[in-house]
């Protein structure tokens, strides 16, 4: 591809000698033909040059070069003291080369027409994808810069709150104390927030490092379940759990794989009503592990499986807090560990996820 890239530019820029080689082609292939006669036909040797005219030059260039060849073909072949049995062969034989000739440099012209074409589209395409993705960087470091200034004050704000709600500035009263914890709450949804978007714009800035050690995925995934033990009971939910005791070990990062098992239980618990079912199974093989996160939840259509891990999207039926970026971080979390996860489920029949990942 790179030769034949710089065979265009070298004939793009020098038209007229190449136009000059490409003419004498033509005469020296001609005066073959009239050395050998009609013993030897050197007719397919002059398609070089006609390609080179119709190619690289306009249309008319290309015409004029397939009639050139035809008359000289003619003379050369024919008219130089060798004519065929009757002179209406001959003619008739002109005629022919000549509509070949001319089919063979409209085809070329049509051909590089397209190629150009296509050539322009793919520079367009190139500018508008760099374009795209210099705005997407753009944005990205917008995201992270702002995520990282809104940190600190709302942690700041949070800890007031906990301060006064633990009355080390004075008494609080009933109704104060219910203010303050919807302030509390709200500060505490936007924190979650901001490390949901200061992790996205790693993933997506291709920041976000690894490290992986050997761990027992199903030790992390009851060290979750033991963070979520008061909301489960509270909620009355029943814990079922199939978790193999010799799972075996995973190469993987503990704290990222912490934030996808995080994300799923907690939709899990969000969207299980009082009294349903939340399952855990774990199964192992010799070369990956599979965990599924099943609930009786309001489950979701199909129609929405394929916008379900983007960015920012609320699928469910029922309105819940959360920030929309959990399940497109799990995926993300997930891919770079080169594993898969996806969704099974059926409106009103619960939802049910499931990542694996590789050992190694």
């Amino acid at each position: 591809m790179a030769w034949k890239l710089d065979l265009n530019r070298y004939c793009e820029r020098h038209r007229f000698p190449v136009g000059v080689l490409g003419g004498a082609y033509i005469l020296g292939i001609a005066f073959l033909d009239y050395a050998t006669g009609t013993e030897v036909s050197l007719t397919v040797f002059y398609l070089p040059a006609i390609a080179l005219f119709s190619w690289y030059y306009s249309r008319p260039y290309g015409i004029s070069a397939a009639i050139l060849s035809t008359l000289l073909w003619f003379y050369g072949d024919f008219l130089g003291g060798r004519w065929s049995a009757h002179p209406a062969i001959a003619y008739w034989d002109g005629s022919a080369l000549l509509g070949f000739f001319l089919a063979f440099s409209m085809t070329l012209q049509n051909l590089r027409l397209r190629f150009k074409k296509q050539q322009e589209l793919m520079i367009t395409t190139q500018r508008v994808s760099a374009e795209i993705q210099k705005i997407a960087d753009m944005q990205s470091q917008f995201v992270s810069t702002v995520s990282h200034e809104l940190k600190n004050p709302l942690g700041v704000i949070r800890e007031s709150m906990s301060l006064i709600l633990d009355k080390l500035a004075g008494e609080v009263s009933g109704e104060q104390r219910k203010i303050l914890e919807m302030g509390k709450n709200s500060a505490e949804r936007l924190i979650r927030l901001v490390g949901d978007l200061l992790d996205l714009s790693k993933i997506e800035a291709g920041k976000m490092k690894l490290r992986p050690e050997d761990m027992d995925l199903g030790i992390l995934v009851t060290d979750v379940l033991k963070i979520y033990a008061n909301e489960i009971s509270k909620k009355r939910i029943v814990l079922q759990k199939e978790i193999p005791p010799n799972i075996g070990l995973l190469w993987g990062d503990r704290d990222a794989l912490i934030r996808v098992v995080i994300n799923l239980v907690n939709n899990a618990i969000k969207y299980t009503p009082e009294g349903g079912c939340i399952t855990i199974k774990l199964t192992g093989s010799a070369r990956e592990v599979r965990c599924e996160i099943a609930d009786t939840g309001p489950g979701i259509p199909k129609e929405s499986f394929a916008k379900l891990f983007n960015k920012f999207e609320r699928v469910m039926v029922e309105r819940q807090e959360g920030t929309g970026l959990g399940l497109a971080i799990s995926k993300d979390i997930i891919e770079l560990h080169k594993g898969k996860i996806w969704v099974e489920s059926e409106a009103g029949k619960g939802s049910k996820f499931v990542f694996i990942l590789p050992r190694s």
